[in-house]
This record gives C-alpha cells, sequence and structure tokens, in this order.
C-alpha cells in the first residue's frame, strides 16, 4: 500500500528541501547566485521575512533574492549604509542557504524586519554578486535609477547606543520650535540638554558621513523619501537639514557654551562642526545656479576626496553617477581593472575631456602603495599625513574671477606612452636654489610645530629679498603666499574686482597676521624672531579679552585661528626661493635643483625633478606673481621657450 506524501509549500526560501547525508549532489550550504539579464535592465530585490515567520524568540534573519526590471516599476525601500568591519560576520539565511552579512547590515536588517509584513529592499551586499566583477560593474551605472526610483531610501548609521535616544529627543524639540530662534537658542542652552547635545553632535560623527557612496544614494533619494535612523530611532532627512541650518546659525553661541560646560573643548567643537557640516560636506556642487547640469567628474573628486571607500577603485566609481562622465562613453567601469589602471584611465579621461591638466597636481604625493606613475594622484592619500592638496582650492565648479589660472586659457597638449609616461608641453620659469623646513604638523592646529617652520620661513623670505624691496608692503606679500592667496576657500585675496574698501580691509587683514605671526613667535619660539618682526609687533599684545579691543591688541581667537589655518593650508610643504628669488610654496620632497614649471593647460604652476632624461612630477607650486597668467605673457615676449616633459 502506497503512503500518501506530505506536499511542501512552494516557498523554498521559507523551508528548504535539505537531502539526507550520504545522497549524491546535494544543494550547496552558501547562497549560488544566478546571472542578471543587462538587457532587461534587471536587478536583485531582498525580501525580508516577518518576525511573525521567523519566530518571536528567535535572532535568526531568513531571507529571499528576487529578480525585477527597472524598467516594470516595482516597489521597493532601498538602503544607504556604511559597509563597517569586515571582521565582524554574521550568517543569516537566504532563501534557505547560509550567506554573510557583517554586522552593522546585519543590525540593519533586524531593525527593517517588520512584525508581521514582508519588508522589500535593494541592499547593494547581498542584491549584488560582490564576487562577480562583470556584474559589480553593470550595477554601478544602476544606481541611480535603484536609488531615484526607491519608495524610500534609509539611512543607517548604525545600532544605537545608551546615549542615542537623548539626541533625537532633542531634535524633535528642536524641529518643533525651527522657525522660532530664540526657543532654539534656549534648547540648545538648556543645560538639561547637554547630554542630548552632545548625543546629537555624535550622531553626526558617525562614519556613515565620511563613506563616499552615501553622497550618490542620498542625493538621488526622492524628495521627501528619506529617512535616517540610529537603532530603533528615525528623523527625516529634511528635518535633519533644518535643524543643521539652525545648529549653523547658533555655531559661535554653542561653541562657547560647550567649550565652558566640556571638560575638552577642542572635541566639543570638533564634534559641533560635525553636526553642523554633516549634510553639507555631501552636496553635490552646482555649475551654475538655477541649471540642472551634473557636474564633471574632476569637480566631484576636488570637493569628495577626503570621503571613504572600501575599495579603492570606489573613490572613482562612487562619483561617477553623480558626474557627467555616467553618459560618455569614454568612461568604462570596470572592476576587473586593478587601482593602478583605473587611477590612470580617470587622469587620462579628465585631461582628454576637459582640456586641461590640473588634475596631475590633484593630490599630494604619499607612499604610492599602487605603483602609479607620479603624473597619476592617489586618491586614497590621508590629507593630514601628506597634507590637504592645492587643487582642492581652486573649485573646478567655481565662476569667481579668483580661481588660479596660471596657464591662461591654454590647452593641455598631451600624449600618453604605454599608460606609464606623459608627454606634455610646457616651460620653465626657474630652478629652486633654497627651500625652508617641512611644516609636519601632526594635527591642523599644532602651533608648536607650525609656527617654528613659518618662521624659518619668513627669515628665509627676508634673507633673500632685495633691500630695495623690504618695506611694509612685503609682509603682505609673505602672507598673500602662506594663505596661498586664498581669504576663503576659492575666493582670491586680491584682485577680483573687490571695492577699495573692502581691499584695504584685505590688507590691513595681512598686516595684523604678520604682526600675529611676531606675536606667536615670540612665544613658541623666544629667541629667534628676528629683528624687522619684532620691531612690526612691538606694542602690540595677544588678548584674550572680548571687544572692543584697544588700538595695540591683537585678539588671540584671530591669531590662533589664521595660523592653524595656515598650518592646515601649508601642511606637508615648504617654502622656497629660486635662483631668481621667485618665492612661493612647494611640496616638502621639493630640494634645490628642482624645476618650476607651467604646463600648458594646468591651472597651477608644477615642480618637476630631472632624472636620467626624463622627469618625476611631485606636485604643485604656488609661486607668488606667477599664479594668474604672467607666465604666458612673458612666454609670448619670448622670455621662456616651449618644450615637451617626458613625465614618469
Amino acid at each position: 500500500m502506497l503512503r500518501r506524501q506530505k506536499i511542501l509549500p512552494a516557498f523554498p526560501y521559507i523551508f528548504p528541501l535539505r537531502r539526507k547525508a550520504g545522497t549524491i549532489a546535494g544543494p550547496p550550504k552558501t547562497y549560488q547566485y544566478g546571472k542578471l539579464d543587462p538587457s532587461k535592465d534587471e536587478i536583485r530585490l531582498l525580501r525580508i521575512l516577518p518576525k511573525s515567520h521567523t519566530g518571536w524568540s528567535s535572532n535568526h534573519l531568513e531571507c529571499s533574492l528576487f529578480v525585477a526590471s527597472l524598467a516594470a516599476r516595482p516597489q521597493y525601500s532601498a538602503l544607504s549604509y556604511t559597509w563597517g568591519d569586515a571582521t565582524g560576520v554574521v550568517e543569516i539565511s537566504l532563501d534557505g542557504y547560509s550567506f554573510n552579512v557583517r554586522q552593522n547590515l546585519c543590525d540593519a536588517l533586524h531593525q527593517l524586519q517588520h512584525p508581521f509584513e514582508t519588508q522589500t529592499y535593494w541592499i547593494d551586499a547581498i542584491c549584488i554578486n560582490q564576487d562577480d566583477t562583470q556584474e559589480r560593474s553593470k550595477q554601478v551605472y544602476k544606481m541611480k535609477a535603484i536609488y531615484s526610483q526607491a519608495c524610500e531610501v534609509v539611512i543607517w548609521l548604525g545600532d544605537h547606543n545608551p546615549a542615542t535616544h537623548l539626541g533625537f529627543e532633542l531634535a524633535e524639540q528642536l524641529y518643533s520650535h525651527i522657525s522660532d530662534a530664540p526657543i532654539v537658542r534656549g534648547l540648545l542652552l538648556n543645560p538639561e540638554n547637554l547630554l542630548g547635545l552632545l548625543a546629537f553632535n555624535r550622531l553626526m560623527w558617525r562614519d556613515y558621513w565620511n563613506r563616499v557612496w552615501v553622497i550618490q544614494e542620498a542625493h538621488f533619494a526622492q524628495s521627501g523619501h528619506l529617512t535616517v535612523r540610529c537603532g530603533a530611532h528615525s528623523i527625516a532627512w529634511s528635518r535633519l537639514q533644518r535643524i543643521q541650518e539652525s545648529l549653523a546659525s547658533e555655531h559661535l553661541t554653542v561653541l562657547n557654551y560647550l567649550a565652558n560646560a566640556q571638560d575638552d573643548p577642542l572635541n566639543a567643537a570638533v564634534l559641533l562642526l560635525a553636526a553642523t557640516e554633516g549634510i553639507k560636506t555631501m552636496e553635490v556642487p552646482k555649475m551654475d545656479k538655477g541649471k540642472d547640469e551634473s557636474p564633471p567628474l574632476y569637480a566631484l573628486l576636488a570637493k569628495f576626496w577626503q570621503k571613504n571607500a572600501t575599495d579603492p577603485r570606489d573613490k572613482i566609481y562612487a562619483l561617477v553617477g553623480l558626474s557627467t562622465a555616467q553618459n560618455d562613453s569614454r568612461f568604462v567601469i570596470d572592476y576587473s581593472k586593478s587601482v593602478q589602471e583605473v587611477f590612470t584611465d580617470t587622469v587620462k579621461y579628465i585631461v582628454k575631456s576637459s582640456n586641461t591638466l590640473e588634475v596631475i597636481c590633484s593630490m599630494p604625493q604619499g607612499v604610492n602603495p599602487y605603483g602609479l606613475p607620479s603624473w597619476v594622484p592617489d586618491w586614497t592619500v590621508p590629507a593630514l599625513k601628506y597634507g590637504a592638496p592645492a587643487a582642492a582650492y581652486v573649485l573646478p565648479t567655481s565662476k569667481f574671477q579668483g580661481t588660479y589660472t596660471a596657464a591662461d586659457k591654454s590647452v593641455a597638449e598631451i600624449e600618453c606612452l604605454h599608460d606609464k609616461i606623459l608627454l606634455v608641453l610646457g616651460f620653465c620659469i626657474d630652478k629652486i636654489r633654497y627651500v625652508g623646513s617641512a611644516n609636519n604638523i601632526s594635527a591642523f592646529d599644532d602651533l608648536a610645530v607650525g609656527i617654528p617652520a613659518i618662521l624659518d620661513w619668513f627669515k628665509l623670505y627676508r634673507h633673500h629679498q632685495p633691500e630695495d624691496l623690504k618695506t611694509t608692503t612685503s609682509y603682505g606679500d609673505f602672507v598673500k603666499t602662506i594663505i596661498l592667496d586664498r581669504y576663503f576657500i576659492g575666493l582670491k585675496a586680491s584682485d577680483i574686482n573687490m571695492a577699495e574698501d573692502i581691499e584695504r580691509e584685505k590688507t590691513a587683514k595681512s598686516m595684523r597676521a604678520a604682526i600675529a605671526l611676531g606675536l606667536l613667535a615670540e612665544r613658541y619660539c623666544p629667541g629667534e624672531v628676528p629683528p624687522d618682526l619684532t620691531r612690526l609687533s612691538e606694542g602690540y599684545h595677544l588678548s584674550t579679552s572680548r571687544p572692543p579691543f584697544d588700538d595695540h591688541a591683537i585678539p588671540e581667537a584671530f591669531a590662533t585661528g589664521t595660523f592653524s589655518s595656515i598650518c592646515r593650508l601649508t601642511a606637508c610643504r615648504r617654502f622656497f626661493v629660486t635662483a631668481s628669488n621667485h618665492f612661493g610654496i612647494v611640496p616638502e620632497a621639493a630640494e634645490p635643483g628642482d624645476l618650476i614649471c607651467i604646463l600648458l593647460g594646468c591651472a597651477l604652476p608644477v615642480v618637476l625633478r630631472p632624472v636620467n632624461g626624463h622627469y618625476i612630477l611631485l606636485g604643485e607650486a604656488y609661486v607668488h606673481g606667477y599664479m594668474y597668467g604672467k607666465g604666458m605673457k612673458e612666454l609670448e615676449q619670448g622670455k621662456f621657450e616651449l618644450e615637451t616633459f617626458e613625465i614618469h
């Protein structure tokens, strides 16, 4: 007599069929991806099964993947998050098979899991076969569509901590009075809200805000459909924006309050800066106000170079969807290529698509772990260790007249040989004869290291200056040089059609900065201050009192703030003087004998080192007097001759 077999429901991800031990060709223990059909615009979507299915007491996650076509406009949400620590791996069930995810994603999945309803999400670590380089390359191109078509984009900051709820509670209070500045100020300065304020600041200091991928994920999300979550707590992105704007308007007031309320005022200041700038650091620059134009890839690299990525290639690829490169057949996303190939191809693309060359000196030289030619920047170098790139202050999207134009309107003329050698047309201005000490600060506000270096530069500058030029004006020239002629990022310190009274104010600030240098030098380098700087600052003093100041007071905040900024600008750089007494700022690797050159199509002068018949690029140079086209005029006058530089 035949025994009736039990019929199993057709839900293999709910009741996976398992073979008995000893049977032949059992199913794999880990999940195996099928292929996607590019012609059908296919993606995978993840179903997160509800608690009612997995069991209320169970901590195990059961999920299922299915294929959908973006053209069919499927209903789903998308997750924006950081991958997190690779060592913390957790096993979940995917269609009945074992699948490993990192702890941060596992925490997110638990929070996204609904008690009774299946949730559908697109999550890159699961929905893309990360082991298939061809699939990864194709799916990256779909990121814009994936996030813009999502019903909701959830930003996951990570799991909560014991103080997280205080930050969210304060945020809700602030938003409920967001249009009433006095009430907002009162809430921020209320001692009972101090822990909440610190908790909110720490939320904006989380790793999420430093990840490069999240820029486009948040940018392409539908307006009003973006939610920020931390553990079980959430807030609408639009509300968070308004709160940050309000906090920014009260920045100085809150900063003074925190400085007095905290044992570590510097840490409080850093956290507050993150709280006021977090979302702003993710804003995509616009080419022209009022126009919906994508910026060029280089503009995005110049702004977001400090954002992090697990895969170095994603420092580039994560920005492509936001740029004009997205629809440019000359740029191809290809994960089968090495980091060296991707970075090199990116430089070649930017030069050819823009006819400019400043990208080659857009990053400081680091340890070069990827074997890059000297003309290919390494977008992974840390700013503090190797210095911030001067090219970041050119701001390619800026329409101000103050951006550097060393090569005027010339077009880059290059030839690339074997992806290793760059042939470029340009001319040599002069040869470096003297260099000052390197500004090797360990922190951006490390004045104990920065001031001695800057004082050494001042001595070098004055020593090689002709006697007839040692006037009061020359102090301003020195200050203009060490701030790279930038009173504000992207704005020239002079000659940009400013009103005369504003220009006079800039000159006055230069003199105040020179006086401040003398006073700070007496503090950090007693007995080493040259007589002319001592005479300049004689009679002045640093003041910690509040305004109004007497005529001979230099506010301590102005002095330390100004030179902290200068230390940041000139980190890992040094002062130089050429054989013809030109002067400026160069990378710390520069030595006597290196050449100061202008390359056609490059907004900044560069430092080249002759090596066995070719050249090595050391980086950009700030050359006083040669940042705005003077060299090109002298080229036309016959002072210089064009030549081809072979850069390895």
